[in-house]
C-alpha cells in the first residue's frame, strides 16, 4: 500500500494500539525497513514493514514456526485479522495519488 507523505511509524503504531487493545505489539526495524510484529494470539498475528524509500508499507501475517503446524487453519484467522489492519491503515494513511 502505498503511503501518504506525512506517514509515520509511530503514529501508525499508536493507531494499531488504539484498535487492537488486545494485542502486544513490538517496533523494529531491520535491512527491510521499519517493521512492527503485532500479535493476537500464538497462531494470528501480523507484520507491517515501511519501506521508506519507496513510501510503501507491506502488510502480511507475521512469521511463526506453530503456522507452520497449524497449516490452513492458522493461515483463516491469520487473514481475517490481516485484512482488519489493512482496512483501517488504509483508511488513516493510504495516499490517494
Amino acid at each position: 500500500m502505498k503511503v501518504n507523505d506525512s506517514f509515520n511509524m509511530d503514529k501508525c503504531l499508536d493507531t494499531l494500539k488504539n484498535h487492537f487493545k488486545d494485542c502486544t505489539f513490538e517496533k523494529k526495524s531491520g535491512v527491510m525497513g521499519e517493521f512492527i510484529d503485532i500479535k493476537k494470539t500464538s497462531l494470528v498475528g501480523s507484520r507491517i514493514i515501511y519501506q521508506k524509500n519507496k513510501g510503501k508499507l507491506n502488510i502480511g501475517s507475521r512469521p511463526s514456526i506453530l503456522s507452520t503446524f497449524f497449516g490452513i487453519f492458522s493461515s483463516l484467522s491469520t487473514m481475517s485479522f490481516v485484512s482488519d489492519i489493512e482496512e483501517i491503515l488504509s483508511s488513516n494513511f493510504e495516499s490517494k495519488n
